[in-house]
C-alpha cells in the first residue's frame, strides 16, 4: 500500500477538480489496467453528467479523507451541491493507479435530521451489532399501542445510510417505510449499513454475512428483548439485495413471523448485473462497436463469477472480492425459498428497470405457485424505489423528489396484521 496519505488526498482533489473542469481524459489515463478494461473517458463523462444532472450548483469541497478499505488505499471526497452531498471514492492500486471509482449521494451534515416525533410515533436512537463498531440506528415506535409487531429493514446493494437515501433529491425509502408503518401501529428498526458507517473495517475477504446478514441477525436478537415489541411478530423487509437475502435470513432465524421482498430477486446477482449493463448500454451515446466491446468485457466478468469455486484464488470481479461472490452463491434464494413455511410477501413495481417483473418477479411466482404462504403484488407505474416512475429507464429518475407509494405501505401493514 502507498503510505503517503497526504499525497493521495492531494491527488484525489486534483482528479475531482479535473472532473469538475470536464477533463475526463486525465482520469481515464490514470486508471488501473483492470478498471481501464471496464470504462473510458466517454463512459466516465456520461456517468458524471448523469450524477450531477439534477443537482443545484456546485458549492465546494466538504471533505477529503484517507481510509484503508479492504487492504487498499482509498480517499473519500465529499462535494457540496446545496441539497445533497456527492461522495467520490477513489481506490488506489500499489502503482498509484485508480483501481476503484464510485459515486453516490450522501446527506449533507446540515440536512441530517435528528430523530423525529409525531402524534402517531416517536423515534429513539439505537446501537446495533458489535460493541467496538456499533451501527447507528433508530427504533420508530407507535405511540398508541403496546406489544406491537416490529419490522427490521434490510438494505439493498452498495453503501447506504439508515434511510437508504438514494438520488440527488434525498429520496429515503426506509424513512418513508418507518414513518408510514409506525403511523399504522407497527414498530420499525433501521440502521446504517456496516461499511457505510465503517468503511475502514472492510476486509479484502469480506462476505455477505460480514456486510449484511450478521447485523440483521443481531437486530433480530435485539428486537426479541425490546420493550413494547410482540416477540411473535418480528418481520424483515428486504429491499433489492435485501429481498434476495430474505430466504437465507429466514432460514437462520426460525422464529421470524414472515418476510417481505421489495424488488428482490431469486436470480444470481451476476445475471442481474448483466441485464442492468445491457439496459445502461442501450441508452448510452457510444457507437455500436464501443457498446459491443463493453458488453463483451461484462460477459467475460460474468463468466468469471460463475466459474468461482471455494478453491479459486482470491481476486476481484466487478470490483467485488471473490469470497463475497461465493457467499452470495451460498445464500441462493432459488434453492431455499420453497422450503420455508413462514408467510412471505413479494412486491414489485412494473416500471422497475433494475429488477424487472419479467425476469425476476415472475420467477418468484413460478417457484412458489403452489405455496399458500406466499403472496404477490405488482404495482403499475412504480419503480425500483416503489415510487412513481417518470418513465426514464436509468438512475437519473431517482433524482426527482418522491415518496414510497402509500398503497405499498397500506398493503404491507395489512399483511402483517393478518399473519
Amino acid at each position: 500500500m502507498n503510505t503517503d496519505k497526504s499525497s493521495l488526498i492531494a491527488k484525489s482533489k486534483q482528479y475531482v477538480q479535473a472532473v469538475l473542469n470536464g477533463d475526463f481524459a486525465t482520469i481515464a489515463a490514470n486508471l488501473s489496467e483492470g478498471l481501464a478494461t471496464q470504462t473510458n473517458a466517454s463512459v466516465l463523462k456520461q456517468l458524471w453528467d448523469s450524477a450531477i444532472k439534477d443537482l443545484p450548483a456546485f458549492q465546494g469541497l466538504i471533505s477529503a479523507d484517507y481510509l484503508e478499505i479492504q487492504g487498499t488505499d482509498a480517499v473519500i471526497v465529499v462535494l457540496d451541491y446545496v441539497t445533497s452531498g456527492l461522495r467520490v471514492a477513489f481506490g488506489y492500486a500499489n502503482d498509484g493507479k485508480i483501481s476503484h471509482l464510485t459515486l453516490n449521494y450522501v446527506p449533507l451534515p446540515s440536512n441530517q435530521t435528528p430523530s423525529e416525533q409525531s402524534d402517531k410515533f416517536s423515534e429513539v436512537p439505537l446501537k446495533i451489532g458489535e460493541p467496538q463498531y456499533p451501527l447507528e440506528g433508530k427504533l420508530t415506535m407507535p405511540k398508541a399501542n403496546t406489544d406491537v409487531p416490529v419490522v427490521i429493514l434490510v438494505h439493498g446493494s452498495g453503501s447506504s445510510d439508515m434511510n437508504e437515501t438514494i438520488g440527488s433529491a434525498g429520496n429515503a425509502i426506509f424513512r418513508d417505510l418507518a414513518h408510514g408503518l409506525a403511523a399504522r401501529g407497527i414498530a420499525v428498526i433501521r440502521y446504517n449499513k456496516r461499511y457505510y458507517q465503517y468503511p475502514q473495517t472492510a476486509t479484502p475477504t469480506l462476505t455477505v454475512w460480514d456486510e449484511v446478514i450478521n447485523d440483521v441477525n443481531a437486530t433480530i436478537a435485539l428486537a426479541r428483548t425490546t420493550e413494547g415489541i410482540d416477540k411473535n411478530k418480528i418481520v424483515i423487509i428486504g429491499h433489492s439485495l435485501g429481498g434476495m437475502l430474505g430466504p437465507q435470513i429466514a432460514q437462520e432465524n426460525s422464529d421470524l413471523a414472515g418476510f417481505v421482498s421489495l424488488a428482490g430477486s431469486p436470480r444470481k446477482l451476476e445475471d442481474i448485473i448483466l441485464d442492468q449493463n445491457k439496459a445502461a448500454l442501450a441508452v448510452l451515446n457510444n457507437t455500436d462497436t464501443e457498446k459491443q466491446a463493453i458488453l463483451a468485457k461484462v460477459l467475460t466478468l460474468v463468466q468469471q463469477v460463475k466459474a468461482l469455486t471455494p478453491e479459486s484464488p482470491h481476486g476481484t470481479i466487478f470490483n467485488v472480492n471473490s469470497e463475497y461472490w461465493l457467499s452470495l452463491h451460498e445464500t441462493n434464494p432459488y434453492n431455499i425459498v420453497a422450503s420455508l413455511d413462514i408467510p412471505m410477501l413479494f412486491l414489485q413495481g412494473s416500471a422497475d428497470f433494475q429488477v424487472t417483473p419479467e425476469a425476476d418477479f415472475a420467477v418468484w411466482q413460478q417457484l412458489l405457485q403452489d405455496h399458500n404462504n406466499a403472496q404477490f403484488k405488482l404495482y403499475p407505474g412504480l419503480n425500483h424505489l416503489f415510487m412513481p416512475s417518470s418513465g426514464k429507464a436509468d438512475l437519473s429518475e431517482y433524482n426527482a423528489q418522491a415518496n414510497v407509494a402509500e398503497q405499498v405501505i397500506d398493503d404491507i401493514a395489512a399483511w402483517i396484521y393478518l399473519i
